[in-house]
């Protein structure tokens, strides 16, 4: 456990409004009910490794809800360990994961242009560090589809899934290509795409192995797929500096650049180009690396030092505040 503060108290560590603390209500509710619809399951880490090779980081999230975070100490990824089912998430993504997560009930138009301009954002990233281009753009886990929005305005043809209803319909009505379905349904249907963007998605998973299968079918010849993750390293300048207020119950996998690029590299994939932020470019090569580096050490000390310069931010504070009373 990284400090007695990670441990579960059932009390959120940001600030909720009334209508997320309804969702987040609901939400406990259910898992605390063995017939609800968030039953939970364990799992092995990517590297194979099961319950015996994990180290607790934390017991809830930053809505206070329960969420078992830990580390394996044989190759230093970091999960959310048990987790819910599939069915369950797709329940929670379609239900509560709007109202909990995002500053709205429902998609509007503000919400919609600021994920253009995120759109506009990746758009210029990929353009930077890829000379190939790009004609045919998915992407999974879409919401609304103001991210595809941008590269449909650049001549783009976009198409994007999701499982929340409410956010389909809204892009649908801007006239996008958006589906209500996992991805796996567009490989039946022979899509190819020069582009894959999964954006915030990647953690998301269940099953990374399987998720990726698809996005290498979906793969048109050297198409390329971009990937943004949460980086663990790069709390240094977001999330407050604060590992408890990163952590979120829908995340059930939280990543450094070097522990991604090793979990690609198990499936075929290679990465272009990368960050700590993480935002990241990888092409499907088939060639498979099962071993690589072992980044607990590296990631637990980088999690301590973290915690430990807030310790001493608070002490400072604390202090500075006693001298002008």
């Amino acid at each position: 456990m990284l400090g007695e503060r990670f441990l579960y108290d059932a009390k959120p560590v940001i600030s909720l409004d009334e209508r997320q603390i309804e969702a987040r209500n609901r939400v406990i509710r259910e898992q605390e009910d063995p017939n609800g619809h968030y039953p939970f399951e364990s799992f092995c880490c990517e590297c194979g490794a099961g319950e015996e090779a994990f180290d607790v980081l934390a017991e809830k999230d930053r809505y206070g809800l329960k969420s078992r975070t830990v580390i394996c100490r044989k190759c230093g990824l970091v999960m959310t360990n048990p987790r819910m089912t599939q069915e369950g998430y797709d329940y929670f993504y379609d239900k509560e994961y709007g109202k909990l997560y995002r500053d709205h009930d429902a998609p509007d138009e503000m919400y919609f242009t600021k994920r253009a301009l995120k759109g506009k954002q990746i758009y210029d990233y990929i353009k930077t560090n890829s000379e190939k281009p790009v004609s045919s753009v998915l992407e999974i886990g879409c919401a609304a589809g103001g991210i595809l929005y941008y590269f449909h305005v650049m001549g783009c043809k976009v198409t994007g899934v999701d499982l929340g209803s409410e956010y389909i319909r809204f892009g649908q009505e801007k006239g996008l290509n958006l589906r209500q379905c996992h991805s796996r349904e567009l490989v039946k249907e022979g899509k190819k795409f020069d582009l894959i963007i999964i954006n915030h998605v990647l953690e998301h998973f269940l099953n990374i192995g399987e998720e990726l299968e698809v996005v290498k079918e979906l793969l048109s010849q050297d198409g390329i797929c971009y990937i943004e993750v949460p980086g663990i390293k790069y709390l240094t300048k977001s999330y407050y500096m604060d590992f408890l207020i990163y952590l979120q119950n829908a995340h059930i996998y939280h990543f450094t650049l070097e522990t991604l690029e090793q979990v690609m590299n198990k499936y075929g994939f290679e990465l272009l180009t990368g960050d700590d932020m993480v935002r990241s470019l990888f092409r499907y090569t088939g060639n498979q690396t099962e071993k690589g580096k072992n980044y607990f050490l590296d990631v637990m000390s980088f999690l301590y030092a973290l915690e430990n310069y807030r310790e001493k931010a608070i002490q400072k504070k604390k202090s500075e505040d006693n001298k002008t009373e």
